[in-house]
């Protein structure tokens, strides 16, 4: 038997499968790659729009908490004016037997022929303008 002879180029072969399976491998890397990458893009994509949804929600409690706050700032001071109305008023009432009092001595206190015009309080002082017959009648009632 002759000795078999291998005439064909072994090494190009061999070349050429070396370089299909690298551009196999290498396409398969890509792939993958590219399926790594898109998780990742669509993972992060997913948590921004939750944190969207998160601040959307935050920003409508807000403004609901604002609204809360101005409503009770409105009605503090709605109260506060009542409170002061309220305390005009008992003052009023509490002084009212005194100022009943003092109408009723300046009664006894007035001779004929004096007559007042106006009567003004501001605090503890009270005056008075009127007018007199005469003279005469002003001595007494300073007397």
């Amino acid at each position: 038997m002759p000795p078999r002879i291998n005439l064909l180029p072994w090494r190009d072969t061999l070349k050429k499968e070396r370089e299909i399976r690298f551009g196999v491998i290498t396409g398969i890397s890509l792939f993958l790659t590219g399926l790594v990458i898109l998780g990742i893009h669509l993972y992060f994509q997913g948590e921004i729009n939750y944190q969207q949804l998160r601040n959307d929600y935050l920003r409508k409690q807000i403004k609901i908490a604002e609204a809360k706050i101005k409503e009770i700032k409105t009605l503090d001071e709605k109260k506060q004016r009542l409170i002061e109305r309220m305390n005009v008023i008992q003052e009023l009432e509490e002084n009212r037997p005194q100022i009943v009092h003092l109408f009723d001595e300046l009664v006894k206190q007035i001779p004929n022929g004096v007559y007042f015009t106006s009567m003004v309080q501001k605090g503890n002082k009270i005056t008075l303008e009127g007018m007199v017959q005469s003279g005469a009648r002003v001595s007494s009632l300073m007397g």
